[in-house]
């Protein structure tokens, strides 16, 4: 509100044409006069290695068009990372549980185990106890600045449910041998 002299002008926005200066006589019905509609539209996006759930990444000039013929704005994309079937992945480790047999535990031996980037083999060393953690490093999450979380891989021995006669003749013996 300005006063002059007595006098009291008052400035407002145009509420027909919200200040733009023109009027749409017949407006489309897809936009209804404002030039911009909605759309639903399929981008790629390159997705940055060792992206974590609730990060954002800007897209210039990805977003709603400018008002009045201006720029369009940046599209921000949030990211939400689906868990793994196989694998949890803390910060840049990721975690695998796997069961060996009894026989590997007790005598060791080697395998294969699934990484994030193909099969890669592991060693049990003899004697290995049910829940031992083997770390496989450089196997984890891999970051755009070159860094790399590992895998840890927690090993359970597998205790078989069902037994031949045979098998268990065999381990009834095995406290007499190993005392």
């Amino acid at each position: 509100v300005r006063t002059m002299g007595g006098f009291v002008t008052v400035s407002q926005t145009c509420p027909t044409c919200q200040g733009i200066g023109e009027i749409v006589e017949t407006p489309c019905p897809k936009c209804r006069g404002t030039g911009l509609q909605d759309e639903r539209v399929e981008i790629k996006i390159p997705i940055p290695p060792g992206v974590e759930d609730g990060m954002a990444q800007r897209v210039q000039g990805g977003g709603d068009a400018g008002p009045r013929g201006g720029p369009p704005g940046d599209l921000i994309v949030m990211f939400h990372v689906k868990p793994h079937e196989k694998f949890v992945r803390r910060g840049l480790h990721v975690y695998l549980e796997i069961d060996i047999p009894f026989n590997v535990a007790v005598l060791g031996g080697e395998g294969e185990v699934p990484t994030m980037w193909g099969m890669s083999e592991i060693k049990i060393p003899r004697g290995t106890r049910d829940g031992t953690l083997f770390r496989m490093r450089g196997k984890g999450v891999h970051t755009r600045d070159g860094r790399s979380g590992d895998q840890l891989v927690r090993v359970h021995i597998h205790v078989p449910q069902k037994l031949t006669r045979k098998q268990r003749e065999y381990l009834k013996k095995f406290p007499e041998i190993f005392g």
